[in-house]
Parts: C-alpha cells; structure tokens; sequence
C-alpha cells in the first residue's frame, strides 16, 4: 500500500512520537510493515510539536532500521556558556515541611492536634509550585525540539523532584503531579497523596479535611464531615457529610438524613437510606436506595439482584437502571432521565416563580381590585400598576419556561431500564411523563448502554 506524504492518520496508532519531559529530546517509533517517507514522518513530528534540532541522517536511519524500536531524532542545543551563571538559587515554598508525614492515624487522644499538625505542613493541589529557581532570566536559554527557549538550569542533587512530583515544562521549578501535604526529605521534595485514619470521624476527631485521598477505616458519625481534594474511601458507614472532589467509596451504607454527600466523580455504597447525594459520576448501589433524593450528572445503577429504587427522587442525566423500582404499596417514587439536575433545577424554579405571580394577580382580584378601580383613588392606580407589572412578568415568564420545555423535549431523553416496575413510580423521560399504577415486568426505556459500546 502506498503512503501518500502528509497523511498521518493512515499510519494510525502505529506511529509514535515520544518527547522527553525536559523537551530536549525526541524520539520516534515507525509502524511494522508499512511504507513512509521522510515527509511522512516530518509531519507526525510536526503534528506533536517538534520543529527543532531535527537530524535527517537519524530520520534515515530510523527508515532502514529495525521497526517497533523507538529512535532519537531530535535533539534540543544547550549554550555554550551553560555552566558560567554559577550553580542556581533554589527556594522551596514549604521549607519547614521537613521529612514523611504520618500515613497513617489513629482517632484516639491527641488526634486533633496531631492532625493539625499535619495541616499546618502545607497543602497543594496537582500543578502546584513546590520549589523554583530564583533569577531565571540571568541564566542562558536552551533551545527545546518544540522551538521553546527555556533557562538552562541543573538543579542540585540536594533538591530534586521526589515522589509526586516533576520538573516543570521549562526546567526552573518542582511542581506537584498530585494533590496531598507537600514535604522534604533525602529522596528530594515530594507530596504525600493518600492519609489512612483508622477509627471513626467523631467528636474525638473533629470534622476532618485532606487535600488528597483520604481513608477511614471506620464511619463518619452523624453530625460531622469528611472531606477531600481526591478520593475518599469509608470502610464503614456513612451517617454524617462527606465532599469529594473525586470518588466515594462507602462499603457499608449512606444514611445521613440532614446531611449532604457530594462527589466530583462517583459515589459507590451498600445502600442508600434517608440521604441526599449529589454526584458528577456514576452513582452505584448495591442494594437498596430507599425514600432519598440522588442527583447525578452520569447514571444510578443498582447492581444487586435485589436492587431497588423506592420512594424519594432519582435525578439522573443519563440514565437509571435497576433491579426493582417502586413498591406493592405505591409509595410515590419519581425518577427523572435524560436532562442534568441543574436543569431540573432551573426549571422548577421558573416553575415556582410563574406560581408567585399568577398567585399575587389572584390575590389582588381577590381583596377588591375591580372596586379600588371603580373608586380612582391613589390605591387604585398603585394597584393597577402592580397588576400590569405582574401581568407583564407572567407574560415572560410563561415563554421563557415553554422554551424551556421545547429545548428539553430535544434533548436525548436518557434511559430507563428495570426488571419490575411496581405502583406509584413516575418516570419522567426529558419532558415525557409516565405514570405506572400497576406492576409491569421488564421495562426498558431508551437506548440502553452495554457493556460493549
């Protein structure tokens, strides 16, 4: 087959192109079997960035050469003069964070001062500056193989990326690649990512947060909250609050009535009982979820044989899937696909402002307005200000919410899928809304993802 110069993507996947971290270097690797040329690959060069210290003697011989071999063929040019600047003045921003923080934690006596001990280290976030070298400019610049000049800097032995952590793109800074407590020891500066705390989050504990994953080997008590910048992983039960900015991972269940538990990506538990939960990701129970309201932007999916749905609301942007939904007894049980809760949200609030307005227009017709016009006093013209005005907002009102309403008939409606529908289930499909007042066997509702799309 013949390659036609310029077209990358006939090569696909085969073709690789690797750059160094520090960008000084280039590295390419040619499919089995297939026809290129130099074109060929001075354009899948191109496509990832590299336009500089290109060699075409190395381009030639990664051509000839064995395939599935990785070859450097571009090489970044330091200055002469690298080394005249003098060895580089290097500030750590977190220099009193000296040595491993604990791992681990025990929730007993002193936990609380232990822990703020722990905080007061520090924190960063991934990306964050750990330590920099101080007068980048006096420092002569390299040339990277994406054409970027960069100060040619070496940093010390003494100071050097450690765990969780690299060099910055243009080589003058160690920056954070995980969130967590950052600190410094004889493998260089690092971040500590992951605290395991092992007992319950109670009053001996305080409401505990982390800015990286967070373990408890125990529950989180009614009354008190558990939060962190990653995930957070509770071997027990969760009766209090708990914010992830990623995963939620309960092994026992969620029963938090007067609580909220709010995850960035995905909640995962036994059952859900009483609760408020708000997710990004994909929320999974195993069991049960029971008279609570769950509100995701993904999917619900209750994965046991017995799962159930039943009372409460179910908000799910693309869909729910469940073993059992509803009851024998039509206990109410409402679950809404296909739209994001905030939409839901906004929706019903131009629903209950629309409500306001048609109530105080009532409420004017009812305390004697047509007799205050009849009189022509001052009460009379205020009133029929007021009425006008709120005859104009239940105009714009009403159109912006029927608007509102043909832009969610033209969403996808989500999906809907269940082995058993009992009575008094509401399934809301965008704005189709069905009502089930009698048991109905294998109902499946919208397009249905499986395992293999």
């Amino acid at each position: 087959m013949t390659i036609q110069p310029g077209r990358l993507s006939i090569l696909g996947d085969a073709l690789k192109v690797s750059v160094s971290e520090d960008r000084m270097s280039a590295f390419i690797r040619l499919p089995h079997d297939r026809d290129v040329t130099m074109q060929d690959l001075r354009d899948g060069l191109l496509s990832e960035g590299v336009k500089a210290g290109i060699s075409p003697v190395a381009l030639r011989g990664a051509i000839t050469g064995p395939r599935g071999v990785f070859y450097q063929i571009a090489w970044g040019k330091k200055p002469a003069s690298a080394g005249e600047a003098g060895a580089p003045v290097v500030m750590c921003k977190f220099p009193d964070s000296q040595g491993p923080p604990a791992g681990i934690m025990e929730a007993a006596p002193g936990f609380r001062k232990a822990w703020k001990q722990l905080r007061d280290r520090g924190a960063v976030s991934a990306g964050d500056v750990l330590a920099f070298v101080r007068n980048v400019d006096k420092y002569p610049k390299a040339l990277t193989v994406t054409g970027d000049q960069v100060a040619c800097v070496e940093f010390l032995a003494s100071i050097k990326p450690g765990k969780n952590a690299k060099l910055s793109r243009d080589g003058t800074a160690i920056i954070s690649t995980r969130p967590g407590i950052p600190y410094q020891d004889a493998d260089g500066v690092c971040v500590m990512d992951h605290v395991e705390v092992i007992g319950d989050v109670d009053s001996a504990t305080g409401d505990i947060s982390f800015p990286g994953d967070l373990s408890i080997k125990g529950d989180v008590q009614a009354g008190f909250r558990a939060s962190a910048t990653g995930d957070i992983l509770i071997s027990g039960n969760l009766w209090g609050s708990a914010t992830a900015r990623g995963r939620i991972v309960v092994s026992g269940g969620v029963n938090a009535p007067g609580e909220v538990v709010e995850s960035g990506g995905g909640v995962t538990c036994r059952f859900c009982e009483n609760s408020l939960v708000r997710s990004a990701g994909v929320v999974t129970v195993i069991e049960a979820v029971i008279h609570s309201v769950v509100e995701t932007d993904a999917s619900l999916e209750t994965v046991g044989e017995k799962g159930k749905i039943v009372g409460g609301l179910v908000r799910a942007a693309k869909g729910v899937s469940a073993t059992i939904a509803g009851t024998p007894m039509g206990i109410p049980t409402v679950i809404e696909v296909g739209v994001s809760p905030k939409m839901r949200h906004e929706q019903a609030r131009m629903e209950r402002e629309l409500e306001k307005v048609r109530a105080d227009l009532e409420e004017a017709e009812r305390t004697g307005g047509k007799r205050l016009q009849a009189e022509g006093n001052y009460d009379a013209l205020r009133l029929l200000r007021m009425r006008r005005l709120w005859e104009d907002q239940e105009a714009l009102l009403t159109r912006r919410l029927e608007s509102f309403n043909e832009t969610l008939s033209r969403l996808p409606k989500g999906y809907f899928e269940a082995r058993h529908v009992l009575p008094g289930v509401r399934l809301v499909m965008g704005a189709d809304v069905m009502e089930f007042t009698s048991p109905i066997d294998r109902v499946s509702k919208g397009a249905v993802p499986r395992e293999a799309d």
